[in-house]
């Protein structure tokens, strides 16, 4: 949901590795506030890597294209009293982007898929002092590595963060929205863009969390639920590449392993596998919260990942197999502790469910077209219901009828339904980790698939209905959730509502255009409106990196939106919170 494109990385080459626009010194302008950022965080990112046809015959490493990079500019010290904490640049309109230009010339450009996990810890005063990552892009490799790095944050929570790895030479440069009311974030939004001086460029989006003390391996115990999300097969040669989904429970027993009760149905465009045992083992988490796992999914899933706990209840997870073998090899997501006991009535009231996927049907290249859909869920009698919006691939929809049917809650909190999703497949499966929150995979849809199957998301609604403008009032940090195709249009928001319809604050913006990758920084101004069923809209100045979207409140503190803005082929989600 947009209404401009921000600035061409052309624009900021000017702004060297250490020498960033703005760059932070020990002199401090009066309105950043780098103390909101101090301690350890953990961090998921999905990654998108653009390789121009300059390189396409060359041999590919993170080393080689981080040299001499050009970057998102770091923001300008303006006085805090502007409305713009930022400088803009080149102005687009949305319905001028082009599609990515990974599907002009599939035998000399490329997109890949990849994605990165790690810890950070902030000084409080602008540096990040040490840190660990993990990154898998599968067609260039999987590497580990330790970081440093500094940062940036202003008053209006906003802020920059660029790390660099020691060993790989690799720099990431970040824009970020802190999440939280407190004087210490409780984590943040983020979104990645930079290129290098032969035009490959890396794009995606991520999330942040502040890691609580004292994580162990006897203090991952118990039930986790997790949604994951990747690429079968990464680069080999069978017909079978597509999307990857799963979902399931992971039975940490506290002493490094995971028993088998642990399960999970999995999804690609091909089949759908349910309820997989798994089995495995985890290590003793180190210094940073990393810890080693191994996987047995009798070849469904990966088999090797690394885990970043944030607290004792929630993780992040990546595989790190390579593609050598005809095996799956991308995968990433995240894990948290299951409460509560599961039955039919744990599954009762209101929800929103959010599901972003690639669509088949209309594409005409490969990753560049892609569907959305929100939808208000009830749960009643033994049945759900309801009703949703739709955006495939730019054309939009609403009132879509969702009859799932009646349902199944198993003891272990995973979910089966009798009744088909609104294209005439079989229902999702959905794994609950409370009352309040759950993932699911989207299946197969047969010989007439239109889409790749999808990872869900399900948001218990606070209340079922009185709903209004007020019910957005605060703070609130905006984030794009992981996206289906690589031509997705990426960005975070640090946003203010004022309780009567208007939202003001800035952001940052990320997106693949054809003369590689493109982006920017500036306002995130607009006006909203919210039904008594938490249904509404939001829409975007003309001067504000929003354009138009459908909103779905889940509570006062969080709500999730969907792009609908004219010539959107590749439409994305975001959530809308102040929490973690």
């Amino acid at each position: 949901m947009r209404h401009l494109l921000l600035s061409s990385f052309a624009a900021f080459a000017a702004c060297l590795l250490f020498a960033g626009c703005g760059s932070s010194s020990s002199s401090k302008p009066a309105n950043q506030n780098d103390g909101k950022l101090n301690g350890t965080y953990v961090f998921q990112q999905q990654v998108y890597t653009y390789y121009s046809d300059v390189e396409s015959s060359a041999a590919r490493s993170h080393t080689a294209r981080s040299a001499q990079v050009r970057r998102l500019a770091r923001p300008k010290a303006l006085d805090e009293t502007s409305s713009l904490h930022r400088p803009f640049h080149r102005l687009v309109t949305s319905s001028a982007r082009p599609v990515a230009a990974q599907g002009s010339d599939p035998n000399n450009t490329g997109v890949v898929w990849g994605a990165m996990v790690g810890s950070l810890t902030f000084d409080g005063k602008g540096k990040v002092t040490g840190g660990e990552i993990d990154y898998n892009e599968p067609q260039m490799g999987y590497f580990k590595d330790t970081v440093r790095g500094d940062y940036t944050i202003f008053h209006d929570n906003s802020g920059t963060i660029q790390i660099v790895s020691k060993t790989q030479g690799a720099t990431f440069f970040f824009n970020i929205a802190l999440e939280g009311s407190g004087s210490t974030a409780a984590g943040a939004q983020m979104v990645e863009s930079y290129s290098d001086n032969d035009g490959n460029v890396e794009i995606g989006t991520g999330v942040m969390l502040r890691q609580s003390s004292g994580v162990s391996q006897s203090s991952l115990s118990g039930n986790y639920v997790f949604g994951m999300q990747g690429e079968t097969c990464y680069g080999c040669s069978l017909p079978s590449v597509g999307d990857l989904y799963a979902a399931g429970v992971l039975a940490a027993n506290g002493s490094g392993g995971f028993s088998s009760s642990s399960e999970a149905d999995v999804a690609t465009v091909f089949a759908t596998q349910n309820a997989v045992p798994l089995s495995g083992t985890y290590g003793q988490p180190d210094s940073f919260g990393r810890s080693a796992v191994s996987l047995n999914s009798n070849g469904a899933m990966p088999q090797n990942y690394v885990l970043y706990a944030a607290s004792s209840s929630k993780f992040f997870l990546l595989a790190t197999d390579s593609s050598s073998s005809e095996a799956p090899a991308y995968l990433f997501g995240e894990a948290g502790l299951q409460s509560g006991t599961f039955s039919n009535a744990t599954l009762s009231g209101n929800y929103v469910l959010a599901e972003n996927t690639e669509d088949l049907q209309n594409e005409q290249y490969l990753d560049t077209y892609s569907d959305a859909y929100l939808a208000l869920l009830s749960a009643s009698g033994g049945h759900v219901t309801g009703t949703g919006d739709a955006n495939k691939a730019g054309n939009v929809s609403s009132n879509v009828a969702y009859n799932y049917g009646a349902y199944t809650v198993q003891p272990n909190g995973r979910v089966t339904f009798t009744g088909t999703t609104p294209s005439g497949a079989p229902a999702p499966v959905l794994w609950l980790q409370n009352s309040s929150f759950g993932y699911g995979i989207d299946q197969l849809r047969g010989s007439t698939t239109t889409q790749e199957p999808g990872l869900i998301y399900l948001f218990a609604q606070q209340a079922g209905s009185g709903y209004n403008a007020a019910s957005l009032n605060g703070y609130y940090a905006l984030g794009t959730l992981p996206a289906a195709t690589s031509n997705s249009f990426l960005y975070i928001a640090a946003v203010t509502s004022d309780g009567s319809a208007n939202l003001s604050g800035s952001g940052a913006t990320s997106f693949f255009d054809q003369d590689g990758g493109s982006g920017g920084t500036g306002s995130a101004n607009g006006k909203y409106t919210i039904s008594s069923d938490g249904r509404g809209t939001i829409t975007g100045t003309n001067d504000s990196i929003f354009g138009d979207g459908i909103l779905y409140t889940v509570s006062g503190a969080q709500s999730v939106t969907m792009d609908v803005s004219d010539g959107d082929i590749a439409p994305s989600l975001q959530t809308f919170g102040i929490g973690s």
